[in-house]
């Protein structure tokens, strides 16, 4: 096992009949698969990811066991919700959190729960993740007559999280969501967008000030050659708006909008 990328969410039953201080957590050893991960990256300084999990519940206190190592988890961002019954035709198991807990010298988080009856419920956990980065990026191809450009749009993710996401999907904070691979420490580009046939003015600009001589002693000047296109619909380009779902963690100055995710997975966006 790669120690590395630790992660671990158990599940431990507190039984009325066996009150012990050995009792307090049994870490099992089959997890919980992720159901869907989210990573959004719509806020300029922070990565959020929200991932969902089916888990076994039984009647009685149930405890949630969520650790972590090597993994830069912000613990005061961790947010755990019972979202839903995993099928809907059946009775739902009515589950309430009554606290977490915080062992100590540990990187782990345990909720208690009071469910009903046994049965499955899914859960979503939330939080913010260190070292999973992005960043946005352009490559423009003129055609042959200099007249138009094909403008391709990237998003560039580095990820040194020390966590692999392998079916995740991404929300760029505006347009589609993608549902693309994140590997650990994995670096790669993403094509977001591809914009054909954008007009485009060539240009010249002699300005000795700005950009000197190309050989002073001839009194040549260094006159660079611009591309210059405008960011308009007329253009093909300014298409993109902020997409709007919902999500019931929203971090400190963030905003979330209602909107079309079907399971309330959604964007955030700075406040104001």
């Amino acid at each position: 096992m790669n120690r590395s990328s630790v992660r671990t969410l158990a599940i431990c039953t507190l039984s009325l009949l066996l009150i012990d201080s050995a009792l307090a957590r049994i870490k099992l050893t089959t997890l919980p698969v992720r159901e869907q991960v989210e990573v959004q990256f719509d806020h300029p300084n922070q990565t959020l990811i929200e991932e969902e999990r089916i888990v076994p519940m039984v009647q009685g206190i149930n405890q949630v066991d969520f650790a972590w190592a090597n993994t830069l988890i912000d613990p005061s961002s961790l947010v755990f919700q019972v979202v839903s019954e995993p099928n809907p035709a059946s009775t739902p198991v009515q589950a309430n959190i009554l606290s977490v807990s915080y062992p100590p010298n540990e990187n782990a988080l345990i909720w208690s729960i009071a469910a009903d009856r046994s049965g499955p419920v899914r859960v979503r956990i939330s939080y913010l993740l260190g070292g999973l980065d992005k960043k946005f990026h352009y490559r423009a191809l003129a055609a042959t007559d200099e007249q138009t450009l094909t403008l391709s749009q990237y998003l560039r993710i580095d990820n040194l999280a020390n966590e692999g996401y392998p079916d995740s999907v991404i929300w760029p904070g505006f347009g589609e969501q993608l549902v693309r691979p994140i590997g650990q420490n994995e670096s790669k580009d993403v094509l977001l967008h591809k914009f054909r046939d954008v007009p485009l003015r060539k240009t010249y600009t002699a300005d000795v000030a700005e950009h000197g001589y190309l050989d002073a002693t001839q009194h040549k000047l260094n006159i660079p050659m611009h591309y210059v296109l405008d960011n308009t619909r007329t253009s093909g380009l300014g298409q993109f708006a902020p997409g709007c779902r919902q999500s019931p963690y929203i971090p400190a100055g963030w905003t979330r909008q209602p909107g079309i995710s079907g399971r309330g997975l959604g964007p955030l966006h700075p406040a104001g």
